[in-house]
């Protein structure tokens, strides 16, 4: 590359990168902002990953604090995914079907309702309601219901996993708002929703669902894939650390 062509570049990475606002405060739809960020970077031949894509005031800590709890969803999550893979506890994998019927519901409604976000904002797509907000609330909502009537922990606790989780789901909310990326009746409206889905996946799970885990585990699939339900067990940590030392002792006693 030439000097040039090494200058038109660190150009154009600078456009892109550091004065991202100077496309957002445009008077133009979103989705041309969109297309225009979209067309730059394929002329530095990358692409923009719209999953992680965040545009935050560069100036301002604030501001990048709260571009990683806009973040929190994702890695929300992961987490949830790990714990499957590793736990394979039923139980996980009917919250996180919560939280994909969520979602559903979060795209059909903004198909239905088509309400523009924000100018400013660089995301293509409609934003009633919040995708953030009603993610985040619906897994609040369902938590806090599962800690009052399924967890064995204390109640110090619970109080302390409850106040973080709301403390988290009213920052993603407000991060959205500050960032431009949505207004405040799409979060709102998000949140709201958000608290009913998480009410009503719980109250399925109470009535139909939990029953049945017992009957889902003895299926063969599950029975392949190490399925498990937990849930009658007082203390899950304290039985497998028992369990595993059962076993240690075995291994030992076949080794003398």
């Amino acid at each position: 590359m030439d000097q040039e062509a090494r200058q038109a570049f660190l150009i154009c990475h600078r456009i892109l990168y550091l004065n991202m606002r100077t496309i957002s405060s445009l008077s133009i739809s979103s989705r041309l902002r969109f297309e225009i960020v979209l067309t730059m970077t394929q002329l530095l031949e990358k692409s923009v990953l719209s999953l992680t894509y965040v545009l935050y005031y560069h100036d301002s800590i604030w501001s990048r604090i709260l571009a990683y709890f806009t973040l929190m969803p994702i890695a929300l999550s992961v987490m949830l995914g790990t714990s499957i893979l590793l736990r394979r506890e039923l139980e996980s994998i009917f919250a996180v079907v919560g939280i994909l019927v969520n979602l559903v519901v979060n795209d059909i409604l903004k198909d239905i309702i088509q309400h523009p976000r924000p100018e400013g904002s660089g995301q293509p797509h409609y934003g009633m309601p919040s995708n953030h907000s009603q993610f985040s609330f619906q897994f609040s909502a369902y938590f806090t219901l599962w800690l009052l009537t399924r967890s064995r922990m204390s109640q110090m606790q619970k109080s302390m996993l409850v106040c973080v989780t709301w403390f988290s789901a009213f920052m993603i909310g407000y991060s959205r708002i500050h960032l431009g990326e949505h207004t405040e009746a799409q979060v709102w409206v998000g949140g709201i929703l958000g608290c009913i889905m998480g009410w009503l996946w719980h109250v399925f799970g109470q009535v139909v669902a939990r029953p049945y885990f017992g009957v889902i585990e003895d299926w063969p699939l599950a029975r392949f894939f190490y399925l498990r339900d937990s849930g009658p067990i007082d203390d899950v940590m304290r039985f497998e650390y028992e369990n595993h030392r059962k076993a240690r002792a075995a291994r030992l006693k076949l080794k003398n």
